[in-house]
């Protein structure tokens, strides 16, 4: 609950405020033509930028899971010669 509070009143930043102002929409208009391919990626960083709720949700979704990858992988290990 903490976590959907937080990502709710996360700020957004440099790139959020050209996704969700008109350069965004421009590009959603002509359907990321000559952009970069990633469309699913694109609505989504659109849907994110217009929706709080959406916002919130994502991180409240998406950061446990990038956390839990992490631990169970090698960036979780402390680095050579130290130990916890």
């Amino acid at each position: 609950m903490v976590l959907c509070l937080t990502g709710y009143f996360v700020p957004y930043v440099h790139d959020d405020w050209a996704w969700g102002g008109s350069l965004g929409l421009e590009r959603l208009a002509n359907f990321f033509q000559d952009y970069n391919g990633r469309y699913l990626g694109n609505l989504l960083v659109i849907a994110g930028t217009h929706s709080r709720l959406f916002k919130a949700l994502s991180i409240c979704c998406c950061l446990p899971s990038c956390f839990s990858v992490c631990r169970g992988s090698s960036c979780g290990s402390p680095l050579p010669g130290f130990q916890r």
